[in-house]
């Protein structure tokens, strides 16, 4: 299988400055999302509005049917004892993220990116501690190895009353092997805070009850790769999802054992 390179700017953005987690849960934490009524729409300046839209012809050119609904958009998190409780508005879209995160963008305006908008990440760990990464071609990024999840939508907090592990377990069921895990075993590990890509990721581990060989011999897109990397990037035929790989990055640097 043939390497590609995604753009090189926005890897070096996103692997240079690695966040720290915003909050990281050591116990089994629940997390909840509430939509914020009768707020103040946020709206980009011309001059975002400008870049934003620049950066959204570019994308749409390379990929015309890509997503364009609204999104969840940060206002604030709450921590206590037992729970992390989100505050959010549904007045984001994706042209939005997209376009402030695109490189025409961040040429003019590297630090201007103030849209936050709310997803979720899955950490998959096979028995022999390895991640498990999903080959992808989809959104604003190039064809890479990417850890599963999404944005959160609408939907997604009226189909769950709002609570986030339940997302995360639908997630899973949509994305992973159902028959290589409990759902009752997935677990919140924290918020990472990427303000390069506008985004809060909801990080939560998914324990799989099988190796990484019997796990992709199920499922081919699958790709098993060790908490070690990049010690094995050689064997890699595809560039990781920079995001993916910042998590992982972020996840050793943190002393986190699989």
């Amino acid at each position: 299988m043939k390497k590609i390179e995604i753009s090189r700017l926005r890897r070096e953005q996103f692997l240079s400055d690695l966040p720290d987690f915003l909050f990281r849960s050591g116990a089994r934490k629940s997390a909840r999302c509430i939509l914020l009524p009768n707020i103040t729409h946020w709206r980009p300046s011309p001059q975002e509005e400008g870049l934003i839209q620049k950066g959204w012809r570019a994308l749409t050119k390379w990929r015309p049917t890509v997503y364009d609904g609204p999104l969840l958009r940060m206002h604030a998190i709450q921590d206590s004892i037992g729970a992390l409780l989100f505050k959010v508005s549904d007045d984001a879209t994706y042209r939005q993220v997209t376009g402030m995160r695109s490189d025409a963008y961040a040429e003019v305006l590297p630090e201007e990116n103030v849209l936050q908008v709310l997803s979720i990440m899955l950490v998959p760990v096979t028995t022999d501690a390895k991640l498990i990464f999903y080959e992808r071609d989809c959104g604003d990024w190039e064809r890479s190895l990417e850890l599963p999840g999404g944005f959160v939508k609408h939907d997604d907090l009226r189909s769950s009353d709002g609570d986030l592990i339940a997302v995360a377990r639908r997630t899973a069921a949509a994305e992973l092997d159902m028959t290589a895990f409990d759902p009752d075993t997935i677990i919140l590990l924290g918020v990472l805070d990427f303000k390069k890509i506008c985004e809060s990721v909801v990080l939560c581990k998914v324990p799989l009850t099988v190796t990484a060989q019997v796990y992709e011999k199920g499922n081919p897109a699958a790709r098993g790769i060790l908490t070690t990397y990049p010690a094995d990037i050689d064997e890699i035929p595809l560039p990781l999802h920079a995001p993916s790989e910042a998590v992982l990055r972020i996840l050793r640097k943190q002393g986190w054992a699989a």
